[in-house]
């Protein structure tokens, strides 16, 4: 037996172990180990297993996938090279001198291990088990304090939410005690398309270049999935393994993706491209798909033998577009879905397919909403030319409309939980909500809507005034600024990174403006074409009043106690512009207060005031 060994030693040091070796060992393993599988995948597959640690069935699972995807890999990338029984991985390197179909195998390696991740984590229990909100709470300040909350993302299933800071960054925490889960940084977080999954454990996000998404484990804030071939997630079908996305493709289809194995199917929509959905009642694989201007129940099922399919059960065109800027809900136990198109409160029939609206407008009911339950949507209306909001009570059930006494501006903007019940409202503080929201006497909604219509036209019946030019103005209407107060101008065109496209719409976007301290107080105009979200970042200086202009509505945040008025259409980003002349103009209607200084840029993110 010596001697053997021996024998064998000296083999091995004068020819290489893998020669007399190779006739016995698995052509996979020799091409794997001359092309050994990259980095990436090796530990995304270490990571996989040990996501499932414990469970000894799905470990094998896993394991005999990989192997076979392993066997795949090798014959895919040997089939014209002729390995032989005896070749070792030295000979194998020879044989095959361009690597790029083992890189391009990798890639999907990678692909399919990230797929499978989404998978193990979307199968397992709600981050935080879903309990209903009912009184108002404030969340703690976060560590970020100079951005500040600017929107939310929710799941359907737990009690998690990502909060948006005007920085780039989620804070995901617990609600509704605010208790911190992860924070992590994207490029650019005021894009749409974010959505939680149901059990709040996975963010699927627009990747830092377009086109391509992401999709991140919010525990730990790292991307367990990238990919360039979808950019957008329309539904999560977590029982099913599946997932509908957009490809990133030209033509942008609607597709069923399987999560155990990558594969893709077209999407039976009678609309080509599906850009929000909504989790029916009664079937969890039931879903309310649609885009800007329709809607669809589609069913979707896992069959024998294991192929997905999804099946249109009822189509309705909406009578009204859908507004991009929001999103729409379902009331009555899902019996019907609610939304706003441009101006108005509008609904559908998810039995009968009949369709209505609510000229709420009127009321000037499109500051914001939040639906608090079944029957019940909180929305923030204001007065004509002022940007004060007061809070009201639509019941969609009684059809009226009441006042909220407790509703104080100062609280900040009013969003929408969606897909749950709740609201968020964004200020100095961040609070979050639910049903437990008093309201003053209702009124019925129509006849509230007809009162406020006919104000409107006795409003345009009155003479007109001269004007603005053509008169003097003996007073500023704003009487309680300091004669030594400051007015600090900040335009732009457009928001730096505002979506483009018809589906894109004219969403809010968010330019901060930092203001530095002062002794003497603030005037601040803030003018705009594109509808603008106006951050205002404030380290103590007292402002008086913001001013606000623009083509389209935009809002601010931040104010304080400051009033918050729009004196025009006016826009103007360039200081040797007729525009720039004509906002002065309309900004001494309100104070005499010269413009003491004007920054603007076509688009625009952040600006600062100094205390000039």
């Amino acid at each position: 037996m010596f001697r053997v060994l021996v024998v064998l030693v000296v083999a091995c040091a004068l020819s290489g172990c893998d020669k007399l070796t190779a006739p016995f060992t698995a052509s996979t393993d020799r091409i794997g180990k001359a092309f050994p599988v990259s980095e990436e995948v090796q530990l995304g597959m270490s990571k996989l297993l040990a996501s499932v640690a414990g469970d000894d069935k799905e470990t094998r699972s896993l394991q005999e996938q990989y192997g076979r995807l392993l066997q795949v890999r090798a014959l895919t990338c040997t089939a014209a090279s002729g390995i032989g029984r005896f070749d070792t991985p030295s000979d194998i390197r020879k044989k095959i001198q361009d690597g790029s179909c083992f890189r391009e195998q990798d890639a999907q390696l990678v692909d399919w291990v990230g797929l499978r991740r989404v998978s193990v984590l979307l199968g397992k229990p709600p981050l935080y088990p879903r309990v209903e909100l009912h009184a108002r709470q404030a969340l703690p300040a976060e560590k970020n304090k100079g951005a500040g909350t600017v929107g939310i993302v929710t799941s359907a299933e737990s009690n998690v939410a990502l909060l948006k800071s005007g920085s780039g960054t989620f804070n995901a925490v617990r609600l509704p005690d605010g208790k911190p889960i992860q924070t992590f940084t994207v490029a650019n977080n005021s894009r749409p398309g974010f959505s939680l999954s149901p059990n709040g454990r996975v963010l699927a996000a627009p990747s830092d270049t377009s086109p391509g998404l992401r999709l991140i484990e919010v525990e730990t804030g790292i991307a367990v999935w990238s990919t360039d071939k979808y950019q957008s997630l329309v539904t999560w079908l977590a029982s099913l393994n599946a997932l509908v996305l957009i490809q990133s493709s030209q033509g942008q289809q609607t597709v069923i993706v399987d999560a155990l194995n990558g594969k893709e199917t077209i999407y039976p929509l009678a609309e080509k491209r599906a850009t929000w959905a909504l989790a029916l009642p009664g079937d969890e694989n039931r879903r309310l798909v649609g885009g800007v201007g329709s809607v669809a129940v589609m069913a979707h099922v896992r069959e024998p033998d294991g192929a997905l399919s999804a099946t249109q059960v009822a189509f309705w065109r909406l009578a009204r577009s859908l507004s991009s800027s929001s999103s729409p809900f379902l009331m009555d136990n899902g019996k019907k879905a609610y939304y706003f198109d441009a101006r108005n409160l509008a609904w559908i029939d998810l039995a009968s397919g009949e369709q209505g609206f609510w000229e709420t407008s009127a009321l000037h009911l499109t500051h914001g909403y939040a639906k608090l339950d079944e029957t019940s949507i909180l929305l923030a209306s204001s007065a004509p030319g002022t940007y004060t909001s007061q809070g009201k009570m639509v019941d969609v059930q009684q059809r009226t409309v009441a006042p909220v006494p407790g509703y104080q501006p100062g609280d900040g903007i009013l969003l929408p939980l969606t897909p749950r019940s709740g609201y968020m409202r964004y200020g100095a503080v961040t609070t979050i909500g639910g049903d437990d929201v008093e309201a003053g006497p209702p009124e019925d909604l129509q006849k509230a809507i007809a009162a406020a219509q006919l104000e409107t036209q006795l409003a345009k019946l009155a003479p007109a005034a001269p004007a603005p030019d053509s008169v003097q103005v003996v007073a500023p209407l704003l009487t309680h600024v300091p004669q030594d107060a400051q007015v600090a101008v900040v335009g732009v065109y457009e928001a730096k990174g505002r979506a483009r496209g018809a589906e894109a719409g004219r969403a809010l976007n968010v330019v901060r403006v930092n203001v530095m301290p002062a002794s003497t107080s603030l005037v601040l105009v803030l003018s705009s074409y594109e509808p603008v979200r106006w951050v205002i970042q404030n380290s103590g200086r007292k402002i008086s009043a913001i001013l606000i202009s623009g083509y389209h509505p935009s809002e601010a945040l931040g104010a304080g106690t400051a009033p918050i008025l729009k004196i025009g259409s006016t826009f103007a980003y360039k200081m040797e512009s007729a525009e720039y002349e004509k906002l002065k103009k309309d900004v001494r209607r309100y104070v005499s207060n010269p413009v003491r200084s004007f920054q603007g840029s076509y688009t625009g993110q952040d600006f600062s005031v100094s205390g000039f």
